[in-house]
């Protein structure tokens, strides 16, 4: 580490809930994930394989079809994190469209 790097201690949680609930949120706006492409950091991969979670995380993974690689963490507004997901999701959006959707495809269109 360089002088003057801020670090932040943070507290360990459920690896999986947040990310799941957040991929169900995006899953509920645009329909059924077709394709998910992501870039999961390495030490979130370290954590599965150290406490046994491959099974799980193949789980969530197949559920969402997510592809992708490891990285070691990402920048965010030029401060290093790590323990991050991030992605993109195509959907399938459901054959009916509700109203809303509807008028936000009009005037992005």
């Amino acid at each position: 580490m360089d002088d003057g790097i801020v670090v932040t201690a943070m507290r360990p949680g459920d690896l999986f809930a947040d990310m799941e609930a957040k991929l169900k949120a995006i899953e509920a706006r645009i329909g059924e994930p077709e394709l998910t492409f992501a870039c999961d950091c390495f030490l979130r991969r370290l954590e599965i394989e150290q406490h046994m979670m491959r099974d799980t995380a193949k789980q969530i993974f197949s559920r969402f079809n997510l592809v992708g690689f490891n990285t070691y963490g990402e920048q965010l507004n030029g401060i290093h994190m790590n323990q991050t997901l991030t992605g993109v999701m195509i959907g399938r959006p459901p054959l009916e469209s509700p109203p809303a959707a509807l008028d936000i495809a009009r005037k992005a269109g």
